[in-house]
């Protein structure tokens, strides 16, 4: 456990209306006196006041800021949290200032996540809830991850681990005194065993569910060149993002946007035209518009309704037909959706039908669900260890054979909630964090 303050922006860089700035660590109180001339004062009171250079007295800015003294703190640790105008150079100025103590250093990516998983504040499930919290892409990942951040796997996995706990502390004591005991009454364990094992597998199949809400869907648009497929995806997002020409032919490789739909994110993937090969580029952008459709949860037939291609052979190759430039002379409607890129009929339409198609019907659960592959495994060896010891434990064996299994399934448990986690499991789970998080 380090002693160090650490300060970083908890902001996104570039210009806001206002950013975060988050220190935590004893040196909180220094810079409270130095920069803001301010007494420790009261815990958890919003303060108004001048932000000064502490290396030349200039006054930096005006803002808002709250000093929280430890342990009643998100990190355990005394934290000063300043409110500053979100200014790029005048960030950069504060956090110079307030580098210039020694005491005081730069955060690493999640660093106060973990001090916060150190001091007791969280277990590490829950710091991976945060994490999934923070990503999640739809409301579905989002009213899980809030779930596991707030207890819901941890307190199933605590309660599993003290059973475990209480029966290990018998398997152990039987081993101590081997010699003097009767002979153990291995049938009384057998469901105790089975229970945890049970309960341990609904977990483990929980991770399907996680995978899918943790997952953004990849729609395909695709079809012949110059189509509208570009406009059209711009005008989904409400960005001109990619290049749009009469030229036939201008998108030459795929290309992923994300879109914010009602229930979450999706990725829409605009592809090159496919057309009669002509030469061998052409042959390379078909192939990779091909690979693209196999990789696609939803793809997206457009046609251009002024002219003659209107047809697919392949009918069974795409899940939505898209007509597309309604609002140009010619156009003739066709079997799918009539879209326009220019006066956006059919867009809202087109929205709602990838909302109830990729978003609405995802099958979640009304308890938490795993958030990670690490969780996944944790409980995946755990049970291979329960395994191990209820495929004995009819053949009377050994006592220290139990004692053994159990044990490492405990680790495993311990692992899973970080109290026993190594450093590098520690390190790899913290570096997907932001800095300030």
């Amino acid at each position: 456990m380090t002693t160090d303050t650490i300060i970083a922006p908890s902001t996104p860089p570039g210009v806001s209306g206002l950013a975060i700035i988050r220190i935590s660590g004893s040196a909180c109180q220094e810079v409270l006196l130095k920069a803001l001339n301010c007494e420790r004062g009261e815990s958890h009171i919003m303060k108004y006041g001048r932000f000064l250079d502490v290396r030349t007295g200039e006054m930096l800015d005006r803002l808002n800021y709250v000093f929280m003294a430890a342990p009643k703190t998100s990190t355990g640790e005394d934290v000063l949290e300043l409110f500053p105008h979100g200014n790029p150079l005048l960030i950069k100025r504060i956090l110079e200032s307030v580098l210039s103590n020694k005491k005081i250093r730069m955060a690493e990516p999640g660093e106060f996540t973990r001090r916060a998983l150190e001091h007791g504040k969280l277990d590490l499930t829950q710091a991976e809830g945060l994490l999934s919290f923070i990503h999640a892409g739809n409301e579905y990942a989002l009213k899980n991850a809030r779930q596991v951040m707030n207890g819901a796997l941890s307190k199933p996995l605590a309660e599993l681990k003290a059973t475990m706990d209480s029966l290990s502390a018998q398997l152990e004591l039987d081993v101590d005194f081997v010699e003097e005991e009767d002979e153990p009454d291995y049938q009384s364990w057998k469901p105790l065993l089975e229970n945890i094992k049970d309960r341990l597998h609904t977990l483990l199949d929980s991770w399907e569910i996680g995978k899918r809400l943790n997952y953004e869907p990849k729609v395909a648009f695709f079809g012949k060149p110059n189509a509208g497929k570009s406009s059209l995806i711009n005008t989904l997002i409400k960005q001109d993002r990619l290049l749009v020409s009469t030229t036939p032919g201008t998108t030459r490789d795929y290309v992923e946007v994300p879109v914010n739909l009602e229930s979450g994110r999706v990725v829409l993937v605009d592809t090159a035209g496919i057309g009669d090969s002509e030469d061998v580029l052409n042959d390379q952008v078909r192939s990779k518009t091909e690979e693209m459709l196999q990789m696609a949860d939803f793809k997206i037939w457009v046609t251009d309704g002024t002219a003659n291609d209107q047809e697919l052979n392949n009918s069974d190759e795409f899940d939505l037909w898209v007509s597309n430039k309604s609002d140009m002379n010619g156009f003739i409607p066709g079997k799918g959706l009539s879209t326009s890129a220019v006066n956006g009929e059919g867009i809202s339409e087109l929205l709602h039908r990838l909302n109830q198609v990729l978003l609405s019907k995802l099958s979640g659960s009304e308890d938490a669900v795993l958030v990670s592959e690490r969780q996944y495994f944790c409980i995946k060896m755990a049970l291979e260890n329960l395994n191990n010891a209820l495929s004995v434990i009819n053949q009377a064996p050994a006592v220290e054979i139990l004692a053994f299994e159990l044990r490492q399934a405990r680790n495993e448990l311990d692992n899973l909630l970080g109290r026993y986690s190594p450093d590098d499991t520690l390190n790899t789970i913290f570096s997907h964090f932001c800095i300030g998080k």
